[in-house]
């Protein structure tokens, strides 16, 4: 007889099940080591661009208010009710002061981090799944089809972006934390949960919506389970738990800030107000699309196919199927939630691809309420696309289960998982470089602006402000200058116009003549610059193509947003240093005008 054949003690069963156990956790806590190292390493790869790049437009007011900030006094340090990003801002800089290495590369690893919370969010639905091989290696896949969508570029490549980047970090961190409670009914999780949840809201307040989340999370998590009952009793009082910390964060931002809302969110509650259903509609699939298409590289002709102009007649029938499948989607959610005692009920508990699809399409409209009326429509890269930084989660996880649902076997999900990676990847780096390309114009015009400041006034005629997405210098020169002088003197520096630009290269032509200087655009839009003679805070000049606008040191005419405009300097700004942003350059324009006329 082998000693196979002996029977098998309690004690020795007891022993080789927490030998399991114990040989499970460490492999787990391995792979969750390689998954993040994995994700960072493909975040730096990816965003190495932009780790060598420069302060770009509100960049330069967080560094001023963290230049100021204490630890005492870190509530509204960035101009919003939003403690957390401050303290981080102000140990980052302590630690980096205006070497913007380090302020990118705290951007990006967040990023990779929260791919990987993904990952392990969406194992836990993955497990809930029938007949579903390599689980791992699609959660894998999830994290890092998240990782590297095009539309994370304004988050993740503008330091001003990271609101949104923390904020879902935490938001990540409850929502895992919660899933890990309904599993194992451990207190301590669901306090995790809150405590991760409150700290998202003091990152950013966009993420107010999240106990609506909780609560399909937990429709899903009923429907067809075993433990239903048990489910259900617990349904309402966990969405109020995290209803009352929304509630207990409304009254801490009043206290602290006087008002509830501020600036954004104000305003998104007044373009809710006067927002029509058909205009919503069409966010909601511009937002989608946006996320899932790397359509900003794509020709205009193709983009606006995927837009439909209001001018056509299939944009109002596609509106309406868009109209359809979100009320499908509501009435799945709604069995989900209610427990029907009905065959219908029962048919759509047992389908548990078409539930878990609906949850990821009911969380992504929730997660996009807040900033719905704010995401432009155009498919175009905009500043605006970092507030699909939180909806862009349910999209990603949402992906897999309908290839998954839809092909069934492994490899093929695999395949057109990795051709999606594959084509977000190669659409990020283009948009990346619209980011590098930004900073390389933040970088000189900041520079050539002080190397002239430094010796006499100077007159700018025109300041990059915004390119293909990009911000670059609106209203923030000035704060940027008083940033990097670092003590020295600098003379009063003038801005007669800021322009936008398609790319770094040519940017217009000047005519230098004795008496007047004509400018001439080569690409993008111009706008006058209020006259900042009596403060250095920028005001926009409302002149009409054509007109005129007057200041203390100099006259415009004829000016034309897109063609360009006619300056006279007045006597005071005779002997100015006279530059112009062009083909990469801060160039100089040598002429004296101290004896013209």
């Amino acid at each position: 007889m082998t000693s196979s054949t002996y029977p098998v003690t309690p004690e020795v069963f007891v022993s080789r099940s927490q030998n399991l156990v114990a040989v499970g956790a460490q492999t787990s806590y391995q792979l969750s080591i390689t998954y993040i190292l994995a994700y960072c390493l493909v975040g730096i790869g990816i965003y190495w661009s932009v780790l060598h790049g420069f302060f770009l437009c509100d960049d330069f007011f967080l560094i001023e208010k963290a230049k100021e900030l204490d630890l005492v006094h870190p509530w509204t340090a960035v101009g919003y009710f939003r403690p957390l990003v401050s303290v981080v801002l102000l140990i980052e800089y302590r630690v980096w002061g205006l070497n913007p290495l380090g302020y990118y590369l705290t951007n990006i690893i967040v990023h990779a981090f929260n791919s990987f919370l993904i990952a392990r969010i969406i194992l836990l639905f993955l497990e809930r799944l029938p007949y579903v091989a390599n689980k791992e290696l699609l959660s894998f896949l999830a994290g890092l089809v998240f990782l590297v969508m095009p539309c994370h570029a304004d988050a993740v490549s503008w330091i001003a972006g990271r609101t949104d980047v923390f904020a879902l970090f935490f938001c990540l961190l409850s929502f895992y934390t919660f899933l890990c409670f309904m599993k194992t009914s451990r207190a301590r999780n669901l306090i995790w949960s809150l405590i991760f949840f409150g700290l998202g809201l003091m990152s950013k307040e966009s993420i107010v919506t999240y106990p609506f989340i909780i609560l399909f999370t937990l429709g899903f998590l009923t429907t067809g389970s075993r433990e239903s009952k048990e489910l259900e009793s617990r349904m309402w009082f966990i969405p109020a738990a995290y209803g009352a910390l929304v509630l207990g964060y409304i009254i801490l931002r009043y206290v602290t800030m006087g008002t509830v809302v501020r600036s954004l969110s104000e305003l998104a509650v007044t373009s809710w107000a006067t927002t029509d259903a058909g205009f919503l509609i069409k966010q909601v699939w511009i937002s989608l699309a946006k996320i899932l298409l790397p359509v900003a590289q794509w020709p205009d002709t193709l983009r606006s196919v995927v837009v439909l102009s209001d001018s056509l007649w299939a944009s109002r029938i596609f509106s309406l199927l868009v109209l359809a499948v979100m009320l499908a989607c509501a009435v799945v959610l709604v069995f989900m939630l209610i427990p029907f005692p009905n065959p219908a009920s029962r048919f759509l508990k047992q389908k548990r691809y078409l539930n878990l699809g609906c949850l990821m399409m009911g969380c992504f409209v929730v997660a996009l309420v807040p900033v719905l009326p704010w995401i432009r429509q155009s498919l175009q890269m905009t500043p605006e696309d970092r507030y699909l930084y939180f909806p862009s989660v349910f999209a990603a996880m949402g992906v897999v289960i309908f290839l998954h649902g839809v092909l069934r076997k492994t490899p093929y999900v695999v395949t057109v998982l990795a051709l999606t990676i594959s084509c977000y990847g190669a659409s990020l780096f283009v948009a990346n470089q619209v980011w590098s390309a930004a900073s390389d114009v933040s970088r000189e015009v900041l520079y050539g602006t002080m190397e002239a400041a430094k010796k006499r006034d100077v007159v700018i005629l025109n300041v990059p402000e915004f390119m293909k997405g990009a911000y670059i210098f609106p209203f923030s020169l000035f704060v940027a200058l008083d940033l990097f002088s670092d003590g020295s003197h600098l003379n009063k520096v003038t801005i007669v116009s800021w322009q936008t630009l398609h790319d770094k290269g040519e940017a217009l032509e000047v005519v230098d003549r004795p008496d007047v200087i004509i400018v001439k655009l080569k690409q993008g839009v111009c706008g006058l610059n209020g006259d900042l003679a009596l403060d250095n805070r920028w005001k926009a000049a409302d002149v009409r193509p054509g007109g005129s606008f007057q200041t203390t040191l100099y006259d415009v005419t004829n000016f034309r947003p897109q063609k360009g405009y006619t300056l006279r300097l007045k006597e005071p700004a005779r002997n100015h240093a006279i530059l112009y942003y062009d083909h990469s350059k801060m160039k100089l324009i040598e002429h004296s005008r101290a004896n013209s006329q």
